[in-house]
Parts: structure tokens; C-alpha cells; sequence
């Protein structure tokens, strides 16, 4: 039949079209087929319908090279008459909808109406049911589905279609077999894992998104134009990997990579591999600093304008690139055509961007940029001033915008806004940090939420809010910056363990339903995943996925009850932030001090429970300085110091070296060597000038040696942590003035923490101790102490009132933390540098980690329980259960802070490691002290909030044996009531 053979060579010609890229074959079989009677109704039907579908697709393929809208629209009616024409399920009319779909979706990604890639997944999801069993055509319609749901979030935002598009691909790559095949799966999957990345900064999807690229290219593409795409999508991955992790061997093979897509081309999208090569140089311009790779990243972002006219989708994206660089030149060159040409264009862009469309943000921070560049260039530019707020606050407030895009344009507005000394860089400091919950939410695994506090996006943003408030005299703004901007990660996960009491008396049902959701939340978001999923193959993967979307789908349902809870009256601050008339209240038995390094110098605020913060300016010590101090103490602590060589290897110009030998020696400038003694005699003597004597001055506390001193708690932020505050002091032959002589000191993560603690002095129910000794944990040395220190607690505390666990498991110490007032640990502790959750107390079986002391021991009713309600005490007996982590000084992840979080309401831990002489005394000193008024008739009364006191009573004590070094007595620090 000659129309059966017309079909066949329009299909070839339509074939060959797609090899040599040539528009006249497809407008060939265009012409063939519109000059025949599609419709003959003597033309069998199958015959009309394979012949209609035939010209759709022919018409679909030349409108994505021409773009000519009549195109698409005859394409897509032609499809719909087709399916009508098989209106029963069968064979042909679930590839008559497949069609239809994939027209649709095709019309989609050029005029962008939300409508049809609605519609093309409705259809793709109906194909797909017809195909239940594995073979090509479900595979076909599970790469269609996934492409569809891909193409939605890059338009609407919502990463659960992300979600969505791994799930086909992952079952997709279990049964798939041809090699092209295996190809596209794999390039698809790195694809929607890199866009989750970006989502959800889980670096397992990044690795496994390269690991993805890299395959594909080994098992080879089927054509030059697929390994272009590949190529592509490889090298944007590795440069995502080179902004995450800053490896410059990731960036190089980018811009190489991108350089042979060039060469390749792209048929559909010309502007693409220029567009990105451009994007990678740019990036590198950031981290060598040449200026020939901006210039060549603006020729490639104009070349790639150029091939996207009006109405190209990617037109916007062009615009922004392009626009950004020329932003970077001009802060460089100073050249004025540069900054108002990238003005002009992000305009430009903004009128061709629909109001709801994710990447309106982008365009936000790149004009209100600009403009902010522009206002610099021109110091009476009111207007580009008063349009560069706007715009970057449109950027941070922008809700379609990612919440990651949202926080990285309010610090971009609030560093603009505190430069041009624009009072709003308040409101963009409480707009970024109020996004912090959002980053790290339930949905992300413990330690992924860990790596992106680490980040350098979140470093000193409670130091720098703060500083920025006090500068506009806003105390108890500062105060809140600082409270909220800090230990995020423990915040999220009190949140679930909040009482529910005053809720239930009001409303029973959603107290009821909110403490189920916030268990069963607890036992999920705090899973563990080790390593990189994707060797453990597709099956696996899909389980472990299944697993996240159960604890998001849990996060949601959490978020609606607290929404629903906030709507009742009295109710509608229920789990907000503290503010501080709230947070005052923690000083009620003892004034807190805030500490924080600026950049010039370092700052204190002072809490007394009047309502009224106090701000002490501390001179003599900037944030510099306070981090030298860290690492001096850290390296002197293991060794003697070599000053030439610690110089060396630190920003500290030769200049500088002079100075920093009188701060370290006083007249004794020659010496090149540092004992730890030197160290830390003279950085307790420093923080005792600069910091803590004005402090006390501003308390107007006196030395004394009273019987009861007052309390005292310091909340020192970023690297302040890691430097013994409560021991600074000078400290000469024959003269001693220290903090010792004025308070007693205790320490404090949050002022919340604290507010926690307060549930007043004596336990309700009978006391109970344990101790737990571990003196041989594997691969450490000895502890022979660890006998002589059980012993003498024993003669203090008396058997009848405690129970000793020698050598117990892991589990089995995580059950006391449940059932003691007090729970001594005499064992050895680390902190793992490269993982700090993974930081704990070494014992039979392993370490008692972190991660596990934030999950809390399981009860037989399946929930968790962490330390007891009331009062309680851990004495840490252990080398570094304080010693934090140098890349979140404000997240304190180290053990005494695991305990306070968990529950317990005052720690005793060490801040390194301790002589094993010294821990039996001290430990024996402090139970003699705090437990020495009560005989076992009256254990139940026994005031566990003399712990600070007992702490700097046994402390005294050792500090008075003969030869004592500081290295020996500073480490005891007391966290909590």
C-alpha cells in the first residue's frame, strides 16, 4: 500500500534528520504527509492513526529546532485526535497518551505554562500504570515520567518532585539492560541527585551524581550529541563539588570538560555549552584571581546570549550570568559601562521572569548587587542605595526561592546593609536566621545537618548579627541573634522533646498527636548514615530513601500541628524563639556574660535578670587574636612550641612576629620556645586584662573568700569556646588575682539551656548514683586511676547509695542516663576531628558516641528517653569531653554539651586531657563537698546544684598540692546549674 510506504520514509527521513542535524529532511516528511489525506475514512484506522502520530512527532522535532509555536500546537492536537480515536486502554492508545505527554511536556520547557507539565505527568503517570511489568516500554515511560517531574521543580521549586524523579530512575537502573540505555538512566539520575544537592547539601547525592556521570561515560554514549550531554552534566557536578569542598582539581577538569562539550555542540540548545563553560571560568576567576578568565567567561556569556533570543527560555539565565560578571569586573576595573550594562540586563531579565518563578530570586540578588556596586561608585546615589535594599530584601523574602537561596541573600543584604550603615541589616540578620531551622531540618540525617553548620556560609553570623545590632544599640536584639543563631542543631532537637503539659490542660488531642509525630520524628531524623550509598546498589538505595521520605512526611505532619497548636490562644509563641523577656529569667541566680570577638576588638554582654542587657566593651583582643590563642593552646598542649615555625605555618606576617612575642613573653622576647606552662600563663594572663577583669569591674564583684561565693556563667560564642574563661587570671610568685578569688564560675551552650536547668535545688525522688569505670578500652593505655578513683567514691558516697558498672557496654551505660541523679564516667574520651558526632567515652564494647547520647535509651513502650526530668548530674571523668569542634565552635559538639542537651541539668567534664593522679582527688573532693551534709536518710535532699561549688572547692584544692601545673588543674570545667 503506497501510504504504508509514504509512512515508512517520512519515519526514515525523520531518522536521518536526527544524525545529521539537518532541517530539510524533517520539512520533507512535513510536506509528504500534509499533502495526504490522513483522514481517508477508507484508509484503515490503525493506518490513520499511526500516520497522524507520525506527523506529530515530525512537527514536535522541528519546533525544537525552529521554535515556531504553530508547530507544537498542530503537534499536540494531533495527539489528542489520536487518543481519542483509541478511547479504550490498550496498546495503542497508552502510546497514543505517551505522545501526547511528551508533546506537552516539549511545549512546556519553552512558554513555561504550569498547566501543560501538569497534564504531560497526569498522562506519563497513566502510561506507566499500563505498563506494570519490567521491559523497553515501561523503562521508555520511566525516563519520560522522571525528565517530566525534573522539568516541574526547575520551574515550581518543590524538590519532592526531585524526590519523585530518583525513585523511577533508581527502579529504572535495576532492570535495565541495553547499554544506551543504562547510559540515559544514569546521566538522568546524576541530574535530578545534583539538583537535590543543591536542595538539600546531602553529600552523598553529589558524590553519587558523579559517580552517575562518570558511568555513563565509561559505558559510552550512543551519539556525539548524548556524550556532550553527559560531558556536560559532569562537569557542572564537579564544579558543584568544587564550591561544596574547594578541591581546585575539580574545577580544572570542569572547565576542560566543558571546553570538549564546546567543541561537540548542542543542537537544541547552542547557547548551553557556552553558557556553562562561562559559568566555570568564572568560577575559577574566584579562586586564582586571574582576570582572563572573567574576560573569557564574558565573551561566552555573550556569545551564549546572542543564540537565545527572545522568547528562549534561558534567555533569564543568560541575562543573570552575564550580568553577574560584569559585576565582578567592574569591582575589579572601576569601569562604570561594566556596572550599568549589568543593571540594565538583570531588568531586563526581571520583565521576561514570571512573578512566581524560582529564578526571580537569583535575579533579586544579582540587580540589588549591582546596584549596591553602583551606589559605592557614586557617593550621593540615594536611590541605587534605597533600590539595592529592596531588591536584595525581595531576594531573602522571596518564598519560590530555595531556602538555601533565600539565607545566602539575606546575609548577602544584611553585609550591604551594615556597610552602607542601612538600619535594615537588622531585619536581614532576623531574616537569615530565622531561615537557620529550614536548612537543617528533620528530614536531613544528623550528620549531613552537622556538615552544613560547618559550612562557611553559617561561620560567625551570631558574632557578626550581634556585633551589627550593638552597633545600632539594639542589646536585646543582640542577645537574641546570638541565642538563636547558635546551636541550631540542638535546638531543632529539643524542639521535640518540649513539655506538653500546659498544652494538654487545654487541648488533649493536639498535645496528643504532637508528642506521637515528635517520637516517632526523634527515632527517625536522628538516623545515622554512613558512607555513600550507591555502591550498596539501586535496591538499597530505594530503601534508604524511603526512609527519608518517612521522616519528611513526619516533618510536615510536626509542622502542621505546631502551626495548628500557634492558632489557639496564648498559644501563638508555642516553640518560637525565646525573646528576652524570657531569656532574662535565666539570670536569676547569677548574672550570664556573652562573650564575642569582632574584628577589632572583643564584646560583652551582660544578663542580671533587670531586664536590662549590658554592654561591656572588652579592648585588647579581637577575634585574631582569640583564634591564635586557640591554636597555640591546642598545639602547646601536645608539645613545646617552636615560635618560628608555629609563625610559619599561621597568617601572621613577620611584621606582626615582634608583637605577638611581647604578648606571649612580656620582656623575655628572645625565647623561641613555649612550654605549655608559658602558654598558658600567658593567655590566662591575657583574657584576665582584656576580658574578665572588666567584666567583674562591670559587676562590681570583690575578691573575697567567703564560704559561699557567687555564681557566675559564661556563654562564650565562636572561638572563644575553646579558651579556659574560667580560669584566667594572673598568676605570679606570690600574687594571684583570678576569677576563683571573685566567683564561681559554670558555663553555659545557650541561655536557653540553661532557662532548662532551672527546676530548683533538690531532687523529689531518692537518690541514686552509678559509676561507670572502663580501664582498658581497646588501643588506649591503662587506667589504673580508674580502681582508686571508684574506690574513693565509694567511701565517700557510700555503697548503699550507688551502683558501679565495671566495663560495661555502650548500651548498657546509655540506660543509667536515664535512671540516676548522678552518673560518673572514669574512663578514657575522645573527639573525633573528623566526624564530632562520632566523638564519646570509650568503654567494653566501643565508644558511647555523641549521635547516641542525642537519641537517648529506648524504652519498652518504643519511645526514647534521655536523662531524668528532675535534677541530675554527670561527672565526666574522661580526657576531652569538652574539647569542641574548630569548625562549629557554636554548635558544641563535644559530650558535656551532648548531656546538657540530652537532659541533664549540670556536667563536670574536662576541657583536655587530664593527669590520672589528678582525677581520683579531684572526683573524691567534690562528692566530700557536695554530698557532705547528707547522711542516707536524707540522700533524697541531696542539692546537686552545689556541683559548680563542689567542682571549685576540690579544684582549690588541687590547685594547693605541691608543683602543680596549670596543665593539670585548668581543664575541670562545670557546665549547667
Amino acid at each position: 500500500m503506497r501510504v504504508v510506504c509514504l509512512a515508512n520514509l517520512c519515519t526514515a527521513l525523520g531518522k536521518r534528520s536526527s544524525c545529521s542535524r539537518s532541517v530539510s529532511d524533517i520539512a520533507e516528511a512535513i510536506d509528504l504527509l500534509m499533502g495526504t489525506r490522513l483522514r481517508d475514512s477508507e484508509l484503515p484506522r490503525a493506518i490513520q492513526m499511526n500516520m497522524l502520530d507520525t506527523l506529530g512527532k515530525l512537527l514536535q522535532s522541528r519546533f525544537a529546532r525552529c521554535q515556531d509555536c504553530t508547530d507544537i500546537d498542530t503537534a499536540i492536537a494531533l495527539h489528542r485526535e489520536v487518543v481519542q480515536m483509541r478511547p479504550s486502554l490498550q496498546p495503542w492508545r497508552t502510546q497514543a497518551l505517551e505522545s501526547l505527554g511528551d508533546a506537552i511536556l516539549h511545549r512546556f520547557q519553552f512558554y513555561r505554562d504550569l498547566q501543560d507539565i501538569n497534564e504531560a505527568i497526569t498522562l506519563l503517570e497513566e502510561v506507566l500504570q499500563a505498563h506494570p511489568v519490567p521491559n523497553l516500554n515501561r523503562l521508555r515511560v520511566l525516563n519520560s515520567l522522571a525528565n517530566s517531574y525534573l522539568v516541574r521543580f526547575e520551574a515550581c521549586g518543590n524538590v519532592e518532585d526531585i524526590d519523585a524523579a530518583v525513585r523511577l530512575l533508581r527502579e529504572g537502573l535495576e532492570v535495565v539492560f541495553a547499554p544506551h540505555l543504562h547510559n540515559i538512566f544514569l546521566s538522568n539520575l546524576g541530574a535530578a541527585l545534583r539538583w537535590r544537592f543543591a536542595e538539600r547539601r546531602d553529600p552523598n547525592d553529589l558524590s553519587e551524581a558523579i559517580y552517575s556521570y562518570q558511568r555513563a561515560l565509561e559505558i559510552g554514549a550512543p551519539s556525539d550529541q548524548r556524550r556532550a550531554e553527559v560531558l556536560h552534566n559532569l562537569a557542572v557536578a564537579l564544579k558543584a563539588r568544587y564550591e561544596d569542598q574547594g578541591d581546585p582539581r575539580d574545577i580544572e577538569m570542569a572547565v576542560k570538560l566543558h571546553r570538549e562539550e564546546v567543541k561537540i555542540g548542542h543542537d537544541l540548545n547552542p547557547g548551553s555549552p557556552l553558557n556553562s563553560l562561562g559559568n566555570a571560568l568564572q568560577t575559577r576567576f574566584e579562586h586564582h584571581g586571574d582576570i582572563a578568565d572573567l574576560d573569557e567567561s564574558i565573551i561566552h556569556f555573550r556569545e551564549a546570549l546572542e543564540l537565545r533570543p527572545e522568547p528562549h527560555p534561558f534567555r533569564t539565565s543568560s541575562l543573570n550570568n552575564l550580568a553577574g560578571a560584569l559585576q565582578q569586573r567592574f569591582h575589579l576595573k572601576s569601569n562604570s559601562a561594566d556596572i550599568d550594562e549589568a543593571v540594565q540586563l538583570v531588568e531586563d531579565a526581571l520583565k521576561l521572569t514570571p512573578r512566581d518563578h524560582p529564578r526571580r530570586g537569583t535575579l533579586y540578588e544579582t540587580l540589588g548587587t549591582s546596584l549596591h556596586y553602583k551606589a559605592l561608585s557614586q557617593k550621593s546615589d540615594e536611590d541605587s542605595v534605597s533600590r539595592s535594599i529592596l531588591h536584595l530584601r525581595n531576594a531573602a523574602t522571596f518564598t519560590s526561592s530555595t531556602a538555601f537561596q533565600r539565607f545566602n541573600s539575606a546575609r548577602r543584604w544584611a553585609e550591604v546593609a551594615n556597610r552602607l550603615g542601612h538600619r535594615s541589616c537588622l531585619e536581614a540578620y532576623r531574616t537569615a536566621i530565622g531561615l537557620l531551622p529550614q536548612l537543617v531540618s528533620f528530614s536531613s540525617d544528623i550528620k549531613v545537618r552537622r556538615k552544613i553548620l560547618s559550612g562557611a556560609d553559617f561561620a560567625g553570623l551570631g558574632t557578626s548579627s550581634a556585633i551589627c545590632a550593638i552597633r545600632f544599640n539594639a542589646l536585646n536584639a543582640a542577645v537574641e541573634y546570638l541565642e538563636e543563631s547558635r546551636f541550631v542543631f540542638w535546638a531543632l532537637a529539643l524542639r521535640l522533646r518540649t513539655p506538653l503539659k500546659e498544652l494538654a490542660a487545654v487541648n488533649g488531642g493536639l498535645a496528643e498527636r504532637l508528642r506521637k509525630t515528635s517520637q516517632q520524628l526523634e527515632q527517625t531524623s536522628f538516623r545515622d548514615q554512613d558512607g555513600e550509598i550507591f555502591p550498596a546498589g539501586q535496591a538499597q538505595a530505594r530503601k534508604i530513601e524511603a526512609e527519608a521520605a518517612r521522616c519528611r512526611e513526619l516533618a510536615n505532619e510536626w509542622e502542621a500541628t505546631v502551626k495548628e497548636i500557634r492558632e489557639i490562644p496564648k498559644f501563638s509563641e508555642f516553640l518560637h524563639p525565646k525573646r528576652m523577656e524570657a531569656l532574662d529569667q535565666a539570670a536569676k541566680y547569677g548574672p550570664i556574660v556573652m562573650l564575642l570577638a569582632g574584628k577589632s576588638l572583643c564584646l560583652g554582654l551582660i544578663l542580671k535578670g533587670s531586664k536590662k542587657v549590658e554592654h561591656v566593651p572588652l579592648s585588647g583582643l579581637d577575634s585574631g587574636i582569640v583564634a591564635i590563642y586557640a591554636q597555640l593552646l591546642r598545639a602547646g598542649l601536645k608539645e613545646d612550641i617552636h615560635l618560628p615555625d608555629f609563625f610559619n605555618g599561621r597568617t601572621i606576617d613577620k611584621s606582626e612576629e615582634s608583637t605577638w612575642r611581647h604578648r606571649l613573653f612580656g620582656r623575655r622576647e628572645n625565647s623561641d620556645t613555649m612550654s605549655s606552662e608559658d602558654i598558658l600563663r600567658a593567655i590566662l594572663a591575657d583574657l584576665w586584662i582584656s576580658i574578665v577583669r572588666p567584666v567583674l569591674k562591670a559587676l562590681r564583684l570583690k575578691a573575697s573568700k567567703c564560704e559561699d561565693p557567687p555564681r557566675l556563667w559564661w556563654c562564650p560564642t565562636g572561638q572563644l569556646a575553646f579558651l579556659p574563661i574560667h580560669a584566667a587570671g594572673v598568676y605570679d610568685p606570690g600574687h594571684t588575682d583570678c576569677v576563683a578569688d571573685y566567683a564561681v564560675s559554670s558555663y553555659t551552650p545557650t541561655i536557653g539551656s540553661l532557662l532548662k536547668t532551672q527546676i530548683g535545688h533538690c531532687t523529689s525522688s531518692p537518690f541514686k548514683m552509678t559509676v561507670i569505670i572502663e580501664p582498658h578500652a581497646e588501643g588506649c593505655s591503662t587506667l589504673p586511676g580508674t580502681a582508686k578513683e571508684l574506690d574513693g567514691i565509694e567511701r565517700t558516697v557510700g555503697k548503699t547509695r550507688m551502683v558501679a558498672l565495671r566495663s560495661p557496654t555502650a548500651s548498657e551505660a546509655l540506660k543509667s542516663l536515664a535512671n540516676s541523679s548522678v552518673v560518673h564516667f572514669a574512663c578514657h574520651g575522645i573527639q573525633d576531628a573528623r566526624d564530632p558526632l562520632d566523638s564519646g567515652l570509650l568503654l567494653a564494647d566501643g565508644r558511647l558516641k555523641v549521635s547516641q547520647i542525642m537519641r537517648g535509651v529506648e524504652q519498652e513502650d518504643g519511645t526514647r528517653a534521655g536523662a531524668r526530668d528532675e535534677f541530675s548530674l554527670a561527672y565526666l571523668s574522661a580526657c576531652e569531653t569538652v574539647k569542641g569542634d574548630d569548625g562549629t565552635p557554636d554548635e558544641a559538639m563535644h559530650l558535656a554539651a551532648s548531656l546538657i542537651f540530652a537532659g541533664f541539668h549540670g556536667v563536670v567534664a574536662t576541657m583536655w586531657t587530664m593527669c590520672d593522679d589528678d582525677g581520683p582527688a579531684v572526683a573524691v573532693a567534690f562528692y566530700e563537698h557536695l554530698l557532705g551534709q547528707c547522711t542516707p536518710e536524707r540522700a533524697a535532699r541531696a542539692d546537686l546544684t552545689n556541683a559548680a561549688k563542689a567542682l571549685h572547692v576540690a579544684v582549690g584544692k588541687l590547685r594547693e598540692k605541691e608543683n602543680m601545673t596549670f596543665k593539670r588543674w585548668v581543664p575541670f570545667v562545670h557546665f549547667g546549674m
